[in-house]
């Protein structure tokens, strides 16, 4: 297992002297990622319904009411309501499930393409249930 080849910090030819180092993702990962169509797919889909979603809450957040229904893991009645505001979580959790599994990817699965194909079809399950998640709070509400 490569550990350190996924970002490297070096200088890309700097013109002054008071630029901080860029970072960029080596070649080796970037041909991975891109040459598997399923990897691919799965994080085109992802990011299509992180997008969706953001999208929809934004143009709707203005219409939602003080409260909505968002904790459903709680009992029925007030202890299910939260504040607007806490629509955002839904795109945040998508968000970090993403980048959370593109790390592990890089760190430890680059070179297993079954279980990097696990991790990018489950962000594309996140993003797809977040997305449904906040298209029914915001159908219902708005």
């Amino acid at each position: 297992m490569k550990i350190g080849k996924a970002v490297s910090v070096a200088p890309l030819e700097q013109k002054s002297t008071n630029q901080a180092p860029k970072f960029e993702i080596s070649h080796e990962v970037r041909t991975s990622l891109v040459s598997d169509k399923g990897i691919l797919w799965a994080f085109i889909v992802s990011l299509f319904f992180i997008f969706s979603q953001i999208a929809v809450i934004g143009l709707y957040f203005r219409n939602l009411p003080p409260e909505i229904p968002i904790f459903y893991s709680k009992t029925w009645g007030e202890n299910m309501l939260g504040q607007s505001i806490f629509i955002w979580i839904l795109p945040a959790i998508a968000v970090s499930f993403v980048a959370f599994n593109f790390l592990v990817y890089f760190v430890f699965f680059r070179n297993n393409k079954f279980l990097a194909r696990v991790l990018f079809v489950s962000n594309a399950v996140i993003g797809f249930t977040t997305f449904w998640g906040a298209m029914k709070i915001v159908t219902l509400l708005a």
